[in-house]
This record gives C-alpha cells, sequence and structure tokens, in this order.
C-alpha cells in the first residue's frame, strides 16, 4: 500500500482517547505511521476535502452472496469490491448457494475468492444441512475454518427442537446462533405486511404476528439453553418491545435492524415496485418510529445492509413471483445516515462499525501508532445520489437508486 496522508480528518472513534479531535493520520505500508497536526510527507498521497470524517471501518453483519450457483447475481469478489467502495471493511458472508456453506470444502472457496480484495469476510456456516432445517450442519468441523456465526439466513427453522438442538451443541465452543424470526405457518407465503395496504393492492399479507411469535419461541429457547443468539432483521414495534423485555431479564438476545425499514414503509409498495418487496416486509410509519427509538436506546445493537442481489428476471415480474430482496452495500452508510438524520455521527458509527464487532468479540480498529489500518473516510452532511453506473454490486435491484441521501463515503483504507 501506497502512503497516505489523511489531512484534518475528524475523528469518530467513540470510546476511543482521539475521539472528536481533528487530526493528519499517515499510514505508511498499511499501518498508523503517524497521527498529530501539521504533518507533510512529499512521497504520500494527501486526502483532503472538506469535513472530512475517519472511522473504523464499517462491519456488515449480513451480506448475501449466492456464489457458487448463481453468480449472474452478485460474486463474491464484485461483492467484496462494492463493500469496499460502500465504506464496509469486513462482513459476514451469509451461507446461501448451490451448494450452499454446510462443508468446510465450500467455506475454503469462499475465503479463497475473498483473499485479495482487502475486505475482512467472515463466513457464516449454515446451522442445517443444505439449510434444509432437517439436520444440524457439522458446526464444530466449521470452525475450523473460520466459521463463528451459524444460520441459515431467511430460511426459518421450522423445527423447534432443531434450533434448541444448535443453541446447546454451538455453545461450547462459542459458536454464534443468528436466525431471521418468524413463524411460516402464520406468514401463509405471504408477499407484504398485512394491513388496510395489503387489502387494497389485492397482495397476500404476512402479519406481523409471524415475527412476533418466532420472536418469543427464539428468546425462550436462548433463555432456556442460557445462550446467546442474534435476531433480525426486526420490523415491528411490538416486535422491539419483546426484545426490550427480554433484555431486561437478562436474556441474551443481540439485535438488529437495517436502514430501509425506518426510510420505507408498506405503502411504497402501492406502485408494484419489486424492489421493495422485502423479507421481511416493510411494516408502517409507526413501526419505523419505533425501530429508531430502539436503535437510539440500545434494544436495537446495530444496522445491517441485509445485502440481497438479484437479476432482473427474478424482479421484473409480476410482483407476487418476483423474489425478495434489495441490494445495499455501496448505499449502506448513507442509508443509515439519512434514516438516523438527528442521531449524532458517533452513534451512527457505533450501529454500523463498533457494537457488530462487539458481537464478535472482534478489536475495533484504532489509531494507535502500529496499528492495522482499517478505515473509512466519509463526509456526513454530504448528499449523494447513487446510479447504476455507480455501484460494483453485480445486481441493481435497489429503491433509492436516483434518490437523495445524505453521507458519502470517500475511500476505505485497508491495511
Amino acid at each position: 500500500m501506497d502512503k497516505i496522508l489523511i489531512k484534518n480528518a475528524r475523528v469518530v472513534f467513540p470510546g476511543q482517547p482521539e475521539n472528536g479531535q481533528s487530526l493528519d493520520i499517515l499510514i505508511e505500508n498499511g499501518k498508523v505511521a503517524q497521527t498529530g497536526t501539521g504533518i507533510t510527507d512529499s512521497d504520500a498521497r494527501e486526502v483532503s476535502v472538506s469535513d472530512l470524517h475517519i472511522a473504523p471501518g464499517f462491519f456488515d453483519f449480513s451480506v448475501t452472496v449466492p456464489e457458487p450457483g448463481f453468480e449472474y447475481k452478485e460474486t463474491i469478489e464484485s461483492a467484496c469490491r462494492a463493500a469496499k467502495k460502500g465504506g464496509i471493511t469486513s462482513f459476514v458472508l451469509m451461507p446461501d448457494g448451490v451448494p450452499c456453506n454446510d462443508n468446510k470444502g465450500i467455506t475454503e472457496f469462499r475465503l479463497r475468492k475473498a483473499d485479495y480484495s482487502g475486505v475482512k469476510v467472515y463466513p457464516a456456516g449454515a446451522l442445517s444441512k443444505g439449510m434444509e432445517g432437517k439436520e444440524l450442519a457439522e458446526m464444530y468441523d466449521l470452525t475450523s475454518v473460520g466459521c463463528r456465526v451459524f444460520s441459515d439466513n431467511k430460511h426459518r427453522i421450522k423445527n423447534t427442537k432443531l434450533l434448541q438442538l444448535a443453541l446447546l451443541y454451538a455453545k461450547p465452543f462459542g459458536g454464534l446462533i443468528m436466525h431471521t424470526p418468524g413463524d411460516a405457518y402464520v406468514a401463509q407465503n405471504g408477499v407484504m405486511n398485512e394491513s388496510e395496504v395489503s387489502a387494497r393492492l389485492g397482495l397476500r399479507g404476512i402479519p406481523m404476528l409471524s415475527e412476533e411469535l418466532g420472536i418469543q419461541r427464539d428468546l425462550y429457547l436462548a433463555e432456556y439453553c442460557d445462550t446467546r443468539i442474534v435476531l433480525g432483521p426486526i420490523t415491528g414495534a411490538r416486535s422491539v418491545e419483546i426484545i426490550r423485555e427480554a433484555k431486561k431479564k437478562g436474556i441474551q438476545v443481540t439485535a438488529y435492524t437495517a436502514p430501509q425499514y425506518i426510510l420505507l414503509q408498506e405503502e411504497e409498495l402501492a406502485t408494484y415496485d419489486s424492489n421493495v418487496k422485502l423479507d421481511p416486509p416493510l411494516r408502517s410509519s409507526a413501526d419505523a418510529e419505533a425501530l429508531k427509538a430502539a436503535l437510539a436506546d440500545g434494544t436495537l445493537d446495530f444496522l445491517v445492509s441485509d445485502h440481497t442481489p438479484e437479476d432482473a428476471e427474478h424482479k421484473m415480474v409480476e410482483f407476487e413471483h418476483a423474489s425478495f430482496g434489495m441490494m445495499g452495500l455501496e448505499t449502506f452508510f448513507s442509508l443509515s445516515r439519512t434514516a438516523l438524520q438527528k442521531e449524532k455521527i458517533e452513534k451512527v458509527v457505533e450501529l454500523l462499525s463498533i457494537n457488530p464487532r462487539k458481537t464478535l468479540d472482534i478489536e475495533v480498529p484504532n489509531l494507535q501508532e502500529g496499528s492495522r489500518a482499517e478505515f473509512v473516510l466519509f463526509q456526513p452532511d454530504e448528499t449523494i445520489s447513487y446510479s447504476e453506473n455507480d455501484l460494483e454490486s453485480l445486481s441493481k435491484n435497489s429503491p433509492f437508486l436516483g434518490k437523495i441521501l445524505q453521507g458519502k463515503v470517500i475511500e476505505s483504507i485497508i491495511g
């Protein structure tokens, strides 16, 4: 890596001594060489823009890349490029693909694909074999090649006994079970939130009850097994209350949401735009406000992009038949900053950089001399509009293209 001299950047490193200062930072050979004011180096590439901020690189806890099997939607290499462009220097890679990541060979293949990007990929292993929810995957075996998180992603575990066994089995070796809560029988193949809006649009609804019942079951299992569980994306006001009460009781739950559930509501589906067909679905404006409050008070621990790339053939069809999901790596910071405009930038960085790493017990990047660089440079109040040409992601399924957003990533610096 070339020398990089970052000039007059406001430091946003919550809990660290440099937080709030404006500093020059010299990066050499991928490490912090010097911090202070008035630093000069004629051999260094200088980064100097107005309102420049520096923070630990963003950490995205939920990125879906369906490679192997569906490389035309996204490859691990393209996802790493997109992440880096969006200020994401580390992410958890969901196990989706054909075959899915339920064995060491697939894990090693995926890590090799990410090797040269500089972005740190944490592969999530499948919780069940084939992500079919019938039999536990070889979770302990997967830890030997770097899997620390186990999930079937959006494939909800219907078998309560299986999820209980997963929680108990992962506990001795520190595996972290991550689950998208929901009762599939209550959801009944719905395509949007069940409400007056769904009735008016003539679309099958997914009751909020599905998420609430799923959360109640998962929390009860975590309490019974006396172990940790990660739940999300959380989308409803009642869900937030259930998690808030569980935390007060001492249940070991970490919960998250995504910025799109704050910025968009169910009324967006009135145009039958499949780019806003999400799993879980968009809810009401009251639910969005509850999510913001829960992020502010710590009930919800962090934000994810919930990056789910889909090609045009799976989106440009009748709404009921379209695939769920939106891409979001490049837009992650801008969506989060826009959704939480009233929050201090330190709080946003906690939700995007600090708290996800704490969940995995990963050291947060710092500015101490000799430390490895894993930083993001950004302008928190600069506006930006993304077009398809701006995206490194192979898929373009985002309802936010062409929209004016707040918060611009300048560069990711990874040693």
